[in-house]
């Protein structure tokens, strides 16, 4: 088995972070918190499997499985810039139906498609020098920045065995007729897989309306939801969203004391993720300013706490969004805070694994409130790090993070463009029972030990691929379309 990601072991973002404690796990580290560094020399014997993993990524300036493979490849820094460019300037916009942002470049889609094709040669050296058995030729495809992956795996013939990707983020509603052309070639390119994950029924259904209107020789079964294309080889589409690691997240050792990170804030409202537009960080400061306009007897009593890094430096929609929420964050705490209190607390660094733990746990809230994210593993952290409490937070959640779909029912939900809904619902949480809130969290908790983090692994890559029963495709539609799902039922 062979894992193809941009990011590789130990790097930021969800699934990077999840398939390396996962591999962590696997290759016999007995325990689940190993260092991540343990994964990033070389391959590894997943024995209980009965195969070799090796991880293919971007490492510095070159392509490579590992720091010191010989079987590499080196795009040059132009070609890196590019593909950065076209990746965060023009596919993340548009994948996640927010056009306004995008920038096209012909150049950097050249630099895209190039990136590809030096990953794939790093392959193919590999291959030559027999150095991928046959046993090892299948490919674990991450995400957006190797769409064209499954293609030229195919026509170089590097694969003997399935090809596997994982679509991360969201696949678009709608798709103007102006980008038609860039995102058809990506559809395209990932047909040649054999099995493409989703995290929702929604990107997947989005994904074959996509290729039923751009790709017309492609058969479409959306109960079985398979394609089938002109040559008559079948692709299946699995809806499988990135499971957790949840005994990591409940055994990790956390200690609250005076000390601690948590301890600092008195009572407080945490939200966690990046200064990107995806997220909805303008709305929530919106909403926080509307919450302590509504309530002011909650100044100095109640904190909003954002653990939220700056990302994507230097790209101009990045930094202009970042510097938009500064503004609006500093003018937020002038305007309700004093000189013992501020209304919002931004930690824009990294925090250690123990302090967020502490703070999931510690948290009268957590609100997450993303316009369009692809599935938000903070909520199935939030919720796994307090399933064990008698007295968690409130869960604050909106339908544009993909694990609404998982666990949205049992949240509070939020309307990223309703600051006054917002503010609401933060404060019906924060007066919720104890009851309640230990209610909902033990049914989220309940709902995510029916995907794991190895189960998830497990349906893209060592399951044999099987059609399995025909989905209920009427019933899935009113699933993710409805405008309200079923209260908890207390």
């Amino acid at each position: 088995m062979n894992i193809l990601s941009y990011r590789g072991p130990g790097a930021g973002g969800g699934v990077s972070s999840a398939l390396t404690r996962l591999m962590n796990q696997l290759s016999g580290f007995s325990s689940g918190y190993a260092e991540q560094s343990d994964f990033a020399q070389g391959q590894i014997d997943i024995s209980r499997q009965g195969k070799q993993l090796r991880w293919w990524r971007l490492e510095g300036s070159a392509i490579t499985d590992c720091a010191d493979s010989e079987f590499i490849s080196l795009p040059g820094a132009e070609v890196i810039a590019g593909h950065y460019r076209y990746c965060n300037e023009f596919l993340w916009p548009i994948l996640h139906d927010m056009p306004q942002y995008a920038r096209y470049s012909d150049a950097d889609h050249a630099f895209y498609a190039e990136f590809n094709q030096q990953f794939a040669q790093a392959l193919k050296r590999a291959r030559r020098q027999s150095f991928l058995e046959r046993s090892s030729r299948s490919y674990f495809v991450h995400d957006y920045q190797l769409a064209l992956m499954p293609s030229l795996l195919r026509k170089a013939r590097l694969s003997a065995l399935q090809i596997s990707v994982f679509w991360h983020i969201p696949w678009p509603k709608v798709v103007e007729d102006r980008h038609k052309q860039a995102i058809g070639e990506l559809a395209q390119c990932l047909v040649a897989s054999d099995v493409i994950g989703f995290h929702t029924f929604e990107y997947a259904f989005n994904f074959l309306n996509f290729v039923e209107e751009l790709l017309p020789d492609v058969e479409l079964d959306r109960r079985s939801l398979s394609l089938r294309l002109a040559g008559g080889r079948l692709v299946r589409l699995k809806v499988m969203p990135l499971g957790l690691d949840l005994d990591f997240w409940q055994r990790a050792p956390h200690n609250y004391s005076k000390e601690s990170v948590a301890s600092k804030f008195g009572r407080y409202v945490l939200s966690v993720d990046r200064c990107d537009y995806t997220k909805g960080v303008l709305p929530r400061l919106a909403a926080i300013d509307n919450f302590f306009q509504r309530w002011p007897e909650q100044r100095g009593k109640l904190t909003f706490v954002q653990i939220c890094q700056r990302t994507r430096d230097g790209l101009p929609s990045f930094d202009d969004y970042y510097a938009r929420c500064v503004s609006q964050a500093e003018d937020l705490n002038s305007r309700h805070g004093d000189e013992s209190w501020s209304p919002l607390i931004w930690m824009k660094d990294t925090v250690s694994q123990e302090s967020l733990i502490d703070l999931y746990r510690n948290a009268s809230a957590m609100l997450i409130n993303p316009i369009r994210d692809g599935l938000n593993l903070t909520a199935k952290e939030f919720a796994s790090s307090c399933a064990d409490l008698s007295s968690p937070g409130a869960l604050l959640l909106s339908r544009g993070a993909g694990v609404f779909h998982e666990i949205g029912k049992y949240a509070n939900e939020v309307e990223p463009d309703n600051r006054e809904q917002m503010s609401l619902a933060i404060r019906e949480a924060l007066l919720m029972p104890e009851s309640i809130r230990k209610k909902a969290i033990s049914l989220m908790r309940r709902k995510l030990d029916e995907n794991t983090l190895e189960d998830w692994w497990q349906a893209f890559t060592f399951a044999e691929v099987a059609c399995g029963e025909p989905l209920d495709f009427e019933k899935e539609l009113q699933l993710f379309a409805s405008n309200k799902l079923e209260a908890i039922g207390f």
